[in-house]
This record gives C-alpha cells, sequence and structure tokens, in this order.
C-alpha cells in the first residue's frame, strides 16, 4: 500500500473465486450490487447489496464474489496510528458511508 488508505471500486461480470490467504492490512468491503461470499476459517457469510464486512490485519480469509457484483473496497494500512477493530464481522452501512464510497467511486473513474 503506498497510502494510508485507499479506496477500490470492484466489478466482477463472472464468478472470482480468490484463494484462502491472510489480509496484510485491515479492510472493509460494502457490497454495492450482487453478493460476496466471505470465507472465515469453517464459517462462511454472505455479504448482500446493501452490507458492510470488516475483516482485520492477520486475518485468514477468502472472497469470492458471485456473477454481475459490485462492491466497494477500502483498506487501512497497519502503519495507522489509530486503534482499529480486531474482529472480524458485519457492520452497517450509514447513509453517510454510502454518500462517503459513492462520492469515491465517481472522483476515482
Amino acid at each position: 500500500m503506498k497510502h494510508a488508505i485507499e479506496f477500490t471500486h470492484h466489478n466482477h461480470p463472472f464468478l472470482h473465486v480468490g484463494s484462502r490467504k491472510k489480509s496484510t492490512h485491515s479492510f472493509f468491503i460494502v457490497v454495492e450490487k450482487g453478493a460476496v461470499l466471505v470465507r472465515l476459517g469453517k464459517n462462511e457469510h454472505l455479504v448482500s447489496a446493501g452490507t458492510g464486512f470488516w475483516l482485520p490485519f492477520d486475518c485468514l480469509h477468502a472472497l469470492t464474489a458471485l456473477p454481475g457484483t459490485h462492491y466497494y473496497q477500502v483498506d487501512f494500512s497497519i502503519r495507522l496510528t489509530t486503534a482499529v477493530c480486531s474482529h472480524a464481522g458485519f457492520f452497517k452501512v450509514t447513509p453517510l458511508i454510502a454518500a462517503l464510497l459513492d462520492e469515491l467511486s465517481q472522483t476515482a473513474s
């Protein structure tokens, strides 16, 4: 990562199966359209449209994006001095978060 916080907008027209790996940074995803499966250990969590999921640093996971999925990903460097959550899980996407992600997606393209 070049910056402390990075934003990406993912678009998967076809099925995308990611490999299981440990995260090198903390990040969250917010699904705009479609669904993403997050595999943590033996559990698989369905992240549907309008839902957010947080994954902390050094968390063993795998992401599977179903066909036609659009989602946002915001990465947080491990160099940040601000404390971040150390547990993976769902979070509520507030109107403020949705507006910020929408604005970032328009300026990034």
